[in-house]
């Protein structure tokens, strides 16, 4: 009954935004339902994650639960509520995905493969004949994908918009890569982010990724530079592939010929990063006190940095436009211990293999649009984790044959008698 359970909340993941009964959010609390009955009914598993990641998806749950209790007697907002979802999801899905990765890990590769095959496929039905093709399992608005394409962006999927869509394949990616799957299923979920959901922050959190990988071994990976000049000469190509409205093209456009200016020149880039990073940077000028989790408190950081940066176009009502960024600008201090952690997971732990890439663009991913409320983090994280413990099993000294008993050739020999002291000298 546990495994069944387990790779319902699996599914579940893969699948966060769609809905099986209208809801008025993104993500889809089924994932996190299925997981409060795993851990309900095998509790214990929470011991099979490795201890010093078991304790910070504890501590990040205590954190969060300490900071809302915090603010209970001032009265709730109902975005509190959901802030705490993003402190409490990591602790209830990340134990039967690794369940699932641990106990099965040719199902969890398979479960892996067929979810971006199938992103992929809606993605291209998407782009290529229908738009509105199952739209109903993730809105209830039959023009949204209607309208958001002919804005110039990509495809929803299925996703809300295309940025989770892009986002998201790219996740599954970084957990495939690290249970060593498929690397043309892993290529085929990037294509899809770049060239179906046409998301220009995809392409950024792949730059960044590569970025970082490359320099944590420069000499090694002095090729990188090489490719970053011939991806700048492939970019002139990308309106051959996207419509010469797409608004992915329009920004590589901006961005070859203004350099940077394109983060003041386009709205929406300039919303996104700011976004992310003015909200860490004030809490970093407050001595990294925490704001706490009331949404008034973010209300009054929003306005005060719309004053004082006047090139910001807007910033986001709901609260901080990141997933790391939100627990950080929350919870000050407090929430260094696990983003520390974080950060040896996501950048350090697999800097020397190929995965490293896609683990830094992940990091990037949450460092951005998607939060950890979102499934898509707890994939990556049980992959992480299952990751490091591959690394180490292969590091241990294999045990070596066990001695047989061989008999003799010619049949069992007689013991040899024991050496005997010669006999003593006669007195006199």
């Amino acid at each position: 009954m546990a495994y069944f359970i387990a790779l319902a909340v699996f599914v579940f993941a893969m699948f966060p935004f769609t809905q099986l009964y209208p809801l008025e959010t993104y993500n889809q609390p089924y994932a996190i339902i299925f997981s409060a009955l795993f851990l309900a009914i095998v509790p214990l598993s929470l011991l099979q994650i490795p201890r010093n990641d078991r304790l910070a998806l504890i501590y990040l749950a205590v954190l969060g639960l300490v900071i809302f209790f915090v603010e209970v007697p001032q009265g709730l907002d109902p975005r509190e509520l959901l802030y705490l979802v993003s402190y409490l999801t990591p602790l209830l899905v990340v134990p039967p995905l690794y369940y699932v990765m641990r106990n099965r890990p040719a199902i969890a590769r398979r479960l892996l493969t067929w979810a971006i095959i199938a992103w992929v496929i809606v993605g291209a039905i998407q782009r290529f004949i229908s738009l509105t093709f199952l739209n109903f399992l993730v809105t209830q608005s039959e023009d949204l994908s209607v309208n958001i394409a002919a804005s110039g962006r990509g495809v929803l999927g299925f996703a809300p918009e295309p940025t989770h869509h892009a986002l998201h394949l790219i996740s599954m990616a970084a957990a495939l890569m690290l249970l060593r799957g498929n690397r043309v299923v892993v290529g085929l979920a990037l294509g899809g982010a770049v060239l179906l959901a046409g998301s220009s922050f995809a392409v950024m959190a792949l730059a960044v990724g590569t970025i970082i990988w490359a320099a944590s071994a420069p000499l090694k990976r002095s090729w990188f530079f090489v490719l970053a000049i011939v991806g700048m000469l492939l970019s002139t190509f990308l309106p051959a592939l996207l419509s010469g409205d797409s608004r992915l093209v329009q920004l590589v456009d901006r961005f070859l010929y203004s350099g940077f200016d394109v983060l003041v020149a386009d709205a929406s880039a300039n919303a996104r990063l700011s976004g992310i990073f003015l909200p860490i940077w004030e809490t970093m000028r407050a001595g990294l006190l925490p704001s706490g989790i009331s949404w008034q408190a973010w209300l009054e950081m929003r306005a005060r940095i719309l004053v004082e940066n006047g090139w910001v176009y807007n910033l986001s009502e709901g609260g901080a436009a990141s997933g790391f960024g939100l627990i950080f600008v929350q919870a000050g201090f407090f929430s260094l211990p696990i983003l520390f952690l974080f950060i040896k997971r996501f950048l350090v732990d697999f800097s020397a293999h190929q995965a490293g890439l896609l683990t830094a663009a992940a990091f990037f991913c949450f460092l951005g649009q998607l939060y950890l409320a979102t499934p898509s983090f707890s994939i990556v994280y049980a992959a992480l984790i299952y990751g490091i413990a591959q690394q180490r099993a292969a590091r241990l000294p294999q045990p070596g044959p066990r001695p047989t008993y061989a008999p003799p050739a010619h049949g069992p020999q007689p013991h040899p008698r024991p050496h005997s002291l010669p006999p003593a000298a006669p007195a006199g």
